[in-house]
């Protein structure tokens, strides 16, 4: 049983890391968003896709290994809350383990407004540049392509010639 409260502590050890990670890679974001540097921002939106990837993964392994301590230990499995995880381990374990509970809450704590503000400012950018781009795009002819002896129509003149004519 030690064994298993033991892997629990390392699993969440490995996710503090994680997810002191993901506030790092959170924050470069931010900033390669304000330096407008799109090839930075996009090595790092790959990175947070990997360690999102490994935080799913981990967190099924981690639940598995809570309901096995769960079961062993004879704890409600449907409302199970941390602190009985920790009351429930062995008296040597769980300084370890609720310090590492309380590094994780705080690392959660503080990557999810970095988090939130850049899917903010992602969907902010992206309005604009759908907004932009319908400024300047040809409206789509609103009938069919060929006219009624089956010749070809010529696509009416947009904004784009428009706004090149002028400059």
């Amino acid at each position: 049983m030690s064994r298993l409260f033991e892997r629990l502590c390392e699993m969440l050890d490995d996710e503090v890391e994680r997810q002191e990670n993901v506030l790092a890679v959170c924050q470069a974001q931010s900033e390669a968003m304000k330096s407008n540097d799109l090839e930075y921002l996009e090595a790092k939106t790959a990175s947070l896709v990997v360690l999102l990837q490994e935080a799913a993964r981990a967190t099924k392994e981690r639940s598995a290994v809570m309901k096995t301590i769960a079961v062993e230990q004879g704890l409600n499995r449907e409302g199970l809350f941390f602190s009985d995880m920790v009351a429930a381990a062995p008296e040597s374990l769980r300084g370890r383990l609720a310090e590492s509970h309380r590094r994780l809450r705080d690392a959660l704590k503080k990557a999810r407004p970095v988090a939130l503000s850049n899917a903010l400012s992602l969907r902010q950018a992206l309005r604009t540049m759908r907004v932009s781009l319908a400024a300047v795009t040809p409206e789509s002819p609103s009938g069919a392509a060929y006219d009624s002896t089956g010749m070809h129509q010529p696509a009416k003149p947009g904004l784009v010639n428009v706004l090149n004519q002028r400059g």
